[in-house]
Order: structure tokens, then sequence, then C-alpha cells
């Protein structure tokens, strides 16, 4: 594998960028090539869209770094993308970060490693470097890493081959998938993902990333998974366009290399049922869920 492009999304959060280009620099760097994307203001961002482009022309410590302001203000979803199309016109890999992503100084290595071990096996369409929590270093029935039939949005890598499947349509899925599909894409009924798949089709939500699932789980496709996250989100603070306030995910970042890549292509079912089991047992009350809305709502 030769250069490695790094695409970082970035609006208006100074801090949480700070934090991400922070831990991001304790990686092994070599042959990486940060790409950020910044989107434009909208509304009364103006100061603090500028206040955070200031601060990328002050970073250091990477080989090479490519700054792309956006004029207009894309949204989160059609920056990312357009952000991911514009780096396959000249690559075959990425590695893709958000601006509340805290990675472990491991994250950039197991990355490489796994984008190079699986490039050639079509069934692996993604690499994630966040892990939900469900297991402490001590639980021995699950290796290093791990596959399912899903993805995460938080610190991920793919293939051009991968992602030019990608589809953000969802009057095709609400169309093609059955009661069966619907329960399986959420993890039978452990967590409501279909619910973004109508939202997006209603307006009144325009993401990517549950496309980026859907085209996966179409594609019986698989997704490896650390064992110990090398991912933590730091977003659920109220910051964010579509998250609330939340430590669901809260994660403890591994902090050693990982050994093992799995070499067992298929979905760990132990783990799967572990993940429904948590989601179920960690899924919001009404009442957090009600909080949470008025918090996005009112900012």
């Amino acid at each position: 594998m030769s250069k490695i492009p790094v695409a970082l999304f970035v609006y208006n959060r100074l801090s949480h960028t700070k934090a991400t280009i922070s831990a991001l620099a304790e990686n092994d760097l070599r042959d990486v090539i940060l790409y950020i994307f910044s989107d434009g203001p909208k509304g009364r961002d103006h100061n603090s869209v500028a206040a955070l482009r200031a601060y990328l022309d002050t970073i250091t410590g990477f080989e090479d770094i490519v700054i792309i302001n956006s004029d207009t203000n894309k949204g989160l979803a059609r920056s990312i993308i357009e952000g991911v199309n514009y780096i396959f016109e000249s690559y075959e890999t990425i590695i893709v970060l958000e601006d509340d992503l805290v990675v472990s100084k491991h994250f950039i290595t197991y990355m490489r490693k796994s984008l190079y071990k699986y490039r050639d096996n079509q069934r692996v369409m993604s690499i994630s470097g966040y892990s939900y929590p469900l297991f402490d270093s001590s639980e021995n029935r699950v290796g290093d890493t791990y596959f399912l039939r899903l993805t995460t949005s938080w610190g991920w890598g793919t293939w051009r081959s991968s992602w030019a499947r990608f589809d953000k349509n969802p009057d095709r899925l609400i169309n093609s998938f059955t009661r069966q599909d619907i329960r399986e894409f959420n993890l039978n009924n452990s967590e409501n993902y279909w619910n973004q798949v109508l939202n997006n089709k209603r307006g009144t939500l325009n993401t990517w990333a549950i496309f980026w699932y859907a085209t996966i789980f179409e594609n019986h496709g698989l997704t490896l998974f650390p064992k110990m996250s090398l991912v933590n989100n730091i977003g659920f603070d109220g910051s964010g366009t579509n998250c609330g306030v939340s430590n669901r995910f809260d994660a403890n970042l591994r902090q050693s290399e990982i050994d093992y890549l799995e070499d067992n292509v298929v979905e760990n079912v132990f783990v799967r049922k572990e993940l429904e089991h948590y989601l179920r047992a960690t899924r919001p009350k009404f009442i957090s869920r009600l909080l949470s809305y008025f918090l996005r709502y009112f900012k």
C-alpha cells in the first residue's frame, strides 16, 4: 500500500476538532495524507467556522495536509459523500474521521494493516475502528477482532470497489425490503435503524451512514471490528447535528496494538447476540429521547 488518505470532516466545533487532531497526531503517520474537508457556514456560524479554519492553518506534525474549504454549507451527509467520492478519484482506499472522534495511537496501524489484508476479499466491505462497549480485555471468547454484518461511521475505512456500491436511495430500500429484512436490519429489533431510512424518505432527516450500512447489508458484506475500541465518540454532548446527549456508546480506548486480524471471514454470531442484548438493555427511555430532541432543536 502506498499513500494512505485520511479524510477528516469538520464544521465549527473547534475544541472537538483540536481533540481529534491531537489524538490522530500520536499515530504512526508514515505515508498518510490528511485531507480536511471544512463545510461552509450557515446562519450564525460564520465566526465559529472562521475560527476553526484559522486553527486548521496552524496544524503541524503530518507529512502532508490538504485543506478543502467549501464556500457553501453542504451539510454532513453531502460533505461526506462528495468528499469520499473525491478521494476515490485518486486512491484505492480511504480512512474517514469526523470532528468528534478521538482515536487510539494504534488506530492508523490497525486500519493500514486491515485495509491491506482484506483488499482482495469482496465480502469484507468496511473496517471499523470503533467497537461497541460489549467486553473488557479479559473476555476470552472473542479474539482481537471480529466481523459483523453491520458498520459504524465512527472511524472507518473502505476500498473504492466497496464504496462503488453505495446507494443513498430510501425509496428503493422501502420498496425492496421485506419484513424479515427489516427485522434483520434492526438486529432482531434491538435497535430501530429502519426508522432512519423512513425519516430520510420523509425529509425530516438527511444522513448518509444508514445507507452505507444498508449497502453492506444488501450485499451480505461484513465489517471488521476490534474487540476493544480504537475510537471514542466525544460528540454526544449535544453539540452535533444528529447526536443528542448520551454515554451509551462511550468506549475506553485500547492502549496496545492489535495483534490478530480475524481469518474466518464470517459474522461472529456470539458477538451479534451480545450486541443485540446490549442495545436492548441500554435503549434510551422516552423522556431521555425527548430531552435529547429538544437540546438539538433549540441548538
